[in-house]
């Protein structure tokens, strides 16, 4: 491996480390978000500090032979035992039994890293080794046992999480079931890894010589499996994203008809009061916000204009529901014009006092509005959307809303 097959995947890994890191301290209780971060950042380490140019930089900065060692050692370790507290906590849950395995997990981990400590300070390791350290030092007193403590420890927590992987994987569907591929594969490369490392140093203890599966053959396995496990923890997390993204669409959707309707309201937008309002808050504003000036905006509604584009949609081939919130849009699209001329008028003429609009009429608006805003959130939606369709055929080709019968006006 050269050195930006290491540095490479550092960057990346950093990069998607970042993007998660905002949404780290408000979801901070939730233990698969601090393991899932947790591991990102340990795998995009690991990446940094096995490269051979930063092992030798390290070992001359601190002075200490070989140190880096031991620090990429105790890194793998720290990933073998995060992978497990995840795969543990994805597949039990959170209770209180679960949390005393992951806490036993935990525990272990931290002792093998200490232990990896202690066995690089009793042993002796002079000759600086950038790439073949577990073969060159596989026989020396000390050093050898924190080789084997590692090896061992990664090994057998990879080649149970590859047989769980493969159990869940026959229930599992969706997102879940992708990102458990991914990881049945990392996990089993992470196991052939250990594997190919242990047989290198057998070898070497035989008096033979297969450094090669420790040098040339073990890291791009190490190196791909990471990335693999990388990835399965976090494509489950797609789903998430879907839903964050539909969110968006519908938050975005709605804004044409919002910003007119709050135009003619000449009121502020109240959401930039709210501390850090995140995308749901500022969707549920939204539709709340929409629901009351359509009531505000339903003495200008005119059936008559609803029914006449149901129609013109039906016959253009539209389906019902679609039809409905086409027509829907097309009557809330000239009551905000005859609202805004009314409002324009009212302006210039400051004496004339205020219109009211004929009882009759406004009783008809409040009842197509109240068909409208009967059908929920998502019809709202829909209803929205086709009035940005609108908005923008207005603006690309001139006025295009709809004109609509003078209503009957009372001085």
């Amino acid at each position: 491996m050269s050195s930006a097959d290491y540095y490479i995947p550092a960057v990346v890994l950093a990069l998607v480390f970042l993007a998660k890191l905002p949404a780290l301290p408000r979801r901070w209780r939730n233990p698969m978000v601090r393991g899932v971060a947790g591991l990102i950042f340990l795998i995009g380490a690991g990446f940094f500090f096995a490269a051979p140019p930063t092992i030798g930089y390290v070992n001359r900065t601190t002075g200490v032979d070989n140190i880096s060692g031991p620090l990429v050692y105790s890194i793998i370790s720290g990933c073998s035992t995060l992978a497990m507290v995840l795969l543990t906590y994805w597949r039990s849950g959170f209770g209180a039994e679960v949390r005393r395995q992951v806490r036993a997990w935990l525990w272990g981990g931290a002792l093998v890293i200490v232990s990896i400590a202690l066995f690089f300070a009793s042993g002796d390791a002079p000759s600086e080794r950038v790439r073949d350290m577990d073969t060159y030092y596989a026989s020396t007193p000390g050093i050898r046992e924190m080789i084997v403590l590692y090896l061992l420890w990664h090994t057998a927590i990879y080649a149970t999480l590859t047989r769980m992987c493969r159990r869940w994987l026959r229930e599992a569907e969706g997102w879940v079931r992708a990102g458990l591929r991914c990881l049945v594969a990392g996990f089993a490369l992470g196991t052939c890894f250990g594997l190919a490392k242990a047989v290198a140093l057998a070898a070497r203890w035989s008096g033979a010589d297969l450094d090669y599966l420790s040098s040339d053959v073990a890291p791009p396995m190490a190196g791909l499996g990471s990335l693999l496990c990388a990835a399965g923890f976090l494509i489950p997390q797609g789903e998430r994203v879907g839903v964050l993204l539909g969110t968006w669409r519908r938050y975005r959707g709605m804004g044409p008809l919002w910003r007119d309707l709050r135009a003619i309201a000449r009121e502020p937008d109240l959401t930039l009061t709210l501390r850090r309002p995140s995308l749901d808050d500022r969707l549920a504003y939204r539709e709340t916000d929409l629901h009351d000036q359509l009531i505000a905006l339903a003495p200008y509604c005119d059936p008559d204009v609803m029914t006449e584009a149901h129609e013109a949609a039906l016959r253009a081939g539209t389906g019902p529901g679609e039809a409905r919130c086409a027509a829907a849009a097309t009557m809330i699209a000239a009551a905000v014009a005859t609202a805004t001329a009314t409002a324009t008028t009212a302006a210039a003429d400051r004496g004339a006092g205020p219109e009211q609009l004929d009882g009759a009429a406004a009783a008809a608006g409040f009842e197509a509005v109240s068909l409208v805003l009967g059908g929920g959130g998502d019809t709202l939606a829909r209803v929205a959307r086709h009035y940005g369709v609108l908005s923008r055929r207005t603006v690309t080709t001139g006025p295009a809303r709809p004109a609509v019968p003078a209503r009957k006006v009372a001085r």
